[in-house]
C-alpha cells in the first residue's frame, strides 16, 4: 500500500517519515517506474550534475539509516540502480528512446522532417 502525500505509505503514516520521504518512497516502490521517475527527473537527457543532485536528494531521504520505513532499504537500492543506469550515457540514450513520449535530448523538439510512409507529392523523380 503506497500513497504519496498525507496518508499511508506501505503501512507507515506519511507524516511519520516526512512528506518528501513519503513521495520518494512512493516513486521508488512503484512497480514500473522508470529510472527517471525514481529520481524525480523529467524524461529528457540529463547532464551529470543534475543527475548527481537528484540522486543525492533521493539518497538522503531514503537511506535506511535516515528513513525508518520498513521498505527504505529496497527504495534506496532502486534509487541507486536508477542512478547507475542513467550515469551511463549509452544506457540513458536507450532508456530515452524506449520511453513513451521520451525525448532524445532537451534540444530541437518538434523540428525536422517527419518520417513518411511513402513518397510525398513534393518528391521529384
Amino acid at each position: 500500500q503506497v500513497r504519496s502525500g498525507f496518508g499511508w505509505v506501505g503501512g507507515a503514516m506519511a507524516t511519520d517519515i516526512g512528506e518528501a520521504a513519503a513521495s520518494a518512497l512512493a516513486r521508488n516502490l512503484a512497480p514500473r517506474a522508470s529510472p527517471f521517475e525514481r529520481l524525480g527527473l523529467q524524461t529528457t537527457a540529463v547532464d551529470a550534475g543534475a543527475l548527481r543532485r537528484a540522486y543525492r536528494a533521493a539518497a538522503l531521504l531514503l537511506h535506511p539509516d535516515k528513513c525508518q520505513h520498513p521498505q527504505a532499504k529496497l527504495a534506496f537500492q532502486r534509487a541507486s540502480e536508477a542512478f547507475d543506469a542513467l550515469s551511463d550515457p549509452v544506457r540513458q540514450r536507450q532508456l530515452l528512446q524506449s520511453a513513451p513520449g521520451g525525448q532524445r535530448s532537451g534540444r530541437g523538439r518538434g523540428r525536422g522532417r517527419p518520417q513518411s510512409a511513402g513518397p510525398s507529392r513534393f518528391d521529384v523523380g
